[in-house]
């Protein structure tokens, strides 16, 4: 997570996988279930307080 604050406003970015890898995250045992990493996801956010 990336934030800067300027008098009333805040800003940030998150980012999650930013080269959008496929990997598995998790296995619930060995040869059972298991599942991917989520993809790559970016969200920004912009606030103002008053």
């Amino acid at each position: 997570m990336l934030g800067y604050s300027y008098q009333n406003w805040d800003f940030t970015v998150n980012a999650q996988n930013v080269t959008d890898e496929v990997y598995t995250a998790w296995c619930r045992g060995a040869g059972q279930d298991c599942g991917y990493a989520q993809r790559r996801n970016i969200t920004g956010n912009v606030r103002y307080h008053f």
